[in-house]
């Protein structure tokens, strides 16, 4: 990996982990909490940026091609 997709992987995982901190606190939180609908926007918000960086990541890297198996019947 190049510095760019090794920085823009970097970026996603921070973002996933960014993700995964407000999903949690999230789920703490109480039904009448005053903020659970903030905080549900911000795990939608979240969520979103890091798929998006993942994304974007996945274009920049080359992806191995498969190999076929060819094997006789």
């Amino acid at each position: 990996m190049d510095v760019r997709t090794t920085m823009l992987y970097e970026d996603f995982q921070r973002a996933r982990l960014a993700a995964v901190e407000v999903t949690d606190r999230y789920r703490e939180a109480t039904a009448d909490d005053p903020y659970r609908d903030a905080l549900w926007r911000d795990v939608v918000t979240q969520t979103d940026h890091a798929q998006q960086l993942l994304k974007r990541w996945l274009a920049e890297v080359e992806a191995p091609e498969p190999e076929l198996a060819l094997t006789a019947r």
